[in-house]
């Protein structure tokens, strides 16, 4: 617990990030709980520097028992209510919130005076722009020249709707140092930014994969601090579903998608057509005597299913006390009001409903979408991402056997 005199505030910039991410930050976090409001981190992404509004600030580290990441690191100093400050990629509004550079002028008021959206005629950038050719090259400043410290660029790429991006790294160089705190390149697949939409941020000296947007925009993001390198030089060319090309390691359904073979034959159907679920071979199942098992998590009681399997692969969960465990400390979502829409789903992911045969019985796509459809819009009040795939989901037509809780 961080307490600073009263009216004063307290001010914290997580300077490294490395906690293990999975979904909602279900088995480590980092959180910040500011009175009745808190965020939760995971992932290798530090937050913008934020500011409490009072004079207390409550830090909570989680891990469970797997070694998944180094932890955190973050420098905090109490302050008065007028001398909140933000990183030099920060830009201040609203008296306490630190919002990234790339979010000013881009058509979106992300603070509520407004001041991100101000001043929008000059020019923000003296690097990155908008690119809506069908193909074209994105560079860093002065390369390949070092670059300038104290840089941030965007680059937005659109295309027509109907056709995907395809970024392929050329040149390379940036300072290398774990988390990519310092110097970096984010690609996002979106027009914004956001931890749901982010596609891998880059630094060091080895050149990221090609990366292939879902749809018809993708975002850039390229932020120097040291003078050092001599950046990155990068092409793109827009493609139809029939021209993405599979690498070695991946599998191409039948709309061009490209899945990762450690997708195939998993039980999830990841290509619309189901083809990753063709053709696999017979697995053994261990007999049992008693695969299922009455469901005995308080909070999933009074489900439409009442017996369940363990050890439920899809989460690593061994047994039903882990998972009993994992669902307690979901308190920050158990307080929303569309937590009923939101409580069928955890259930169903953490306490599979067990099959005839044994089995787990996955959720059925409505049951993911009516979540998202209620719940997307408080979880991001909460600095949260949405981080199902919902699409990865069979529909009932396909798989009649999933579950609707």
């Amino acid at each position: 617990m961080l307490e600073a005199g009263k009216g004063r505030r307290i001010q914290l910039k997580i300077q490294y990030l490395d906690v293990e991410r999975y979904g909602f930050c279900l088995f480590d976090w980092l959180e910040l709980r500011d009175g009745n409001t808190s965020s939760r981190y995971c992932g290798s992404v530090t937050p913008t520097t934020f500011i409490s509004s009072s004079h207390w600030l409550q830090v909570q580290f989680v891990s469970d028992d797997h070694n998944e990441g180094i932890g955190f690191f973050a420098k905090y100093q109490m302050i008065e209510p007028s001398q909140g400050s933000c990183s030099w990629d920060e830009f201040l509004c609203d008296g306490r919130h630190c919002l990234l550079l790339p979010a000013l002028c881009d058509g979106i008021f992300d603070c509520a005076d407004r001041t991100d959206e101000e001043n929008c005629s000059q020019s923000q950038w003296d690097c990155g722009g908008s690119l809506s050719t069908l193909q074209g090259s994105l560079f860093s400043p002065s390369h390949p020249e070092l670059y300038p410290g104290k840089t941030v660029c965007r680059w937005l790429i659109s295309v027509p709707d109907g056709l995907t991006i395809q970024l392929q790294f050329n040149n390379f160089s940036l300072v290398s140092q774990r988390g990519c705190s310092y110097d970096y390149v984010e690609v996002h697949d979106s027009a914004g930014f956001g931890i749901a939409s982010l596609m891998g941020r880059f630094c060091g000296s080895e050149i990221p994969p090609t990366l292939t947007s879902s749809g018809a925009q993708m975002t850039i993001l390229f932020v120097a601090n040291r003078v050092s390198n001599v950046g990155f030089f990068a092409t793109y060319q827009a493609l139809n579903s029939a021209e993405i090309e599979c690498s070695s390691m991946e599998l191409r359904c039948g709309d061009g998608k490209c899945v990762t073979f450690q997708w195939a034959c998993d039980g999830w159907q990841d290509c619309s057509d189901g083809r990753d679920e063709l053709d696999c071979p017979d697995i053994p199942v261990p007999e049992s005597e008693n695969p299922c098992h009455p469901l005995n998590v308080p909070l999933c009681q009074g489900l439409s299913y009442s017996l369940t399997v363990f050890p439920n692969l899809w989460v690593s969960l061994p047994e039903q006390p882990a998972a009993n465990e994992l669902l307690k400390g979901y308190k920050i979502l158990q307080d929303l009001p569309c937590f009923p829409a939101m409580r069928p789903l955890l259930c169903a992911l953490l306490v599979p409903s067990c099959s005839s045969d044994g089995g787990a019985l996955q959720p059925c796509r409505s049951v993911c979408l009516n979540a998202m459809h209620l719940c997307l819009a408080q979880i991001e009040q909460l600095g949260l991402s949405w981080p199902f795939k919902c699409d990865h989901l069979p529909p009932r037509s396909q798989q009649p056997d999933c579950v609707i809780p």
